[in-house]
């Protein structure tokens, strides 16, 4: 099992020979030796696999901002919808002319673009829910990044400088009550 043979490719390149592992033998021997004689201790060790531990904070606040936008966002949906089913339903009822060109009445085209209109300002109100969802989502991801970053060294540093005023005012209290 570790004999070269078994565990190495030999190959000849010009003056020297150059050994290339194969199945890493040697490697896995090493590893249950240590593995056999580490005992329990080193056994825990050892990673567990990957473990989940959400923010059920930023989660609330997701499904919450999700559920806000979710009812306009369903009923822009529709109307987009509608208006497209609208416009698709002029445009192909409508009989070809010469030259295979639709010939639409000026209060056809009329509609026509009202709805195109209507389908551009839905489609923007759309991305306006949209991107108001993520504008939440996005404003507590600051807030937790503005804590990480600087609350927290701000209260450490608070701490050690009322620890140091307290050392020096303590050195001080011996000295006046000693004078006095």
């Amino acid at each position: 099992m570790l004999s070269d043979e078994a565990g190495l490719n030999v190959q000849n390149g010009g003056d020297a020979q150059l050994a290339m592992p194969i199945a890493h033998n040697a490697d896995f021997v090493i590893n249950a030796i240590e593995n056999l004689a580490g005992g329990a201790a080193l056994a825990n060790l050892r990673g567990r696999g990957l473990s989940s531990r959400p923010f059920t904070t930023v989660e609330q606040i997701r499904s919450d901002a999700e559920a806000k936008y979710l009812a306009t966002e369903e009923e822009l949906s529709k109307q987009l919808e509608g208006a497209q089913k609208k416009l698709a339903s002029l445009e192909t009822d409508q009989k070809a002319g010469p030259g295979g060109t639709v010939l639409l009445s000026a209060e056809q085209q009329e509609t026509v673009r009202t709805f195109r209109n209507q389908v551009l300002t839905l489609r923007a109100q759309l991305r306006e829910v949209q991107r108001a969802l993520q504008q939440d989502i996005d404003q507590l991801q600051t807030w937790v990044m503005l804590v990480n970053i600087a609350a927290v060294p701000a209260i450490v540093a608070l701490l050690a400088l009322i620890v140091a005023l307290w050392r020096r005012a303590r050195r001080r209290w011996p000295h006046v009550a000693a004078g006095g």
